[in-house]
């Protein structure tokens, strides 16, 4: 039971990473780059995870390139990037962070806005209408989902409830299946540049998914 509590917080805690390394830039994340915390974060909870080699290999790879954006430039530049690669370009069509303009076929956003709402409420989280806050679909949020549903199953563990654990685990296997559109993102950001730190990140992203999918210890 301790070591799969342990597993629940490490996850939780590398979503909460990834979340961070793709929001827009600010000081937190910049800090967190150019003290090294964001590397020790990740290599602490990927040990943590048993250190599997596949997240260690993509870890490493990361690594230099945190190093390079700091010794690049100031946090603007790393705004001014992030802008050119997920947001805004003049050049050519940015890669945006949401999920449904990677589905094959998808054209209208909203059913899918529907049913990844439906799928927080069903765990107790209510997106707020505010600009503020990304869509649904967006990567960051979907990220801050999967650690909060990671969480939530610990706490149920920890309570001996379960049932309510089995459901949230049933929610973190199907949750997973939604985030299927990352390995199409990550193909094309592979394809468009060859950033530093955005390319490693989407890399450790996908290991990290793949990892959990694979994991038969996702069972009470």
């Amino acid at each position: 039971m301790t070591d799969l509590l342990v597993r629940n917080e490490a996850s939780a805690a590398l979503c909460d990473l990834l979340a961070l390394g793709f929001s827009y830039p600010d000081q937190e994340l910049y800090s967190a780059l150019n003290s090294g915390s964001f590397s020790a974060d990740a290599a602490a909870n990927i040990a943590l995870l048993g250190d599997p080699a596949p997240l260690r290999d993509a870890l490493e790879h990361l690594v230099p390139g945190v190093r390079i954006v700091t010794d690049a430039g100031p946090l603007e530049k790393l705004q001014s990037e992030y802008l050119e690669l997920f947001e805004l370009n003049r050049h050519q069509p940015p890669l945006h962070l949401n999920a449904h303009l990677y589905a094959p076929g998808q054209t209208d956003p909203v059913p899918l806005y529907r049913k990844l709402n439906d799928m927080y409420r069903a765990f107790g989280l209510e997106l707020k209408a505010d600009p503020r806050v990304e869509s649904a679909d967006h990567l960051t949020l979907q990220l801050e989902f999967l650690a909060y549903l990671y969480r939530l199953r610990g706490s149920m563990l920890k309570t001996r409830q379960q049932d309510a654990a089995a459901r949230v685990r049933e929610g973190i296997e199907t949750f997973l299946i939604e985030l299927a559109w990352v390995d199409r993102f990550v193909e094309l950001l592979r394809d468009r540049c060859g950033h530093p730190f955005y390319v490693p990140l989407a890399g450790l992203l996908q290991t990290l998914l793949l990892h959990a999918a694979q994991q038969p210890a996702a069972r009470c």
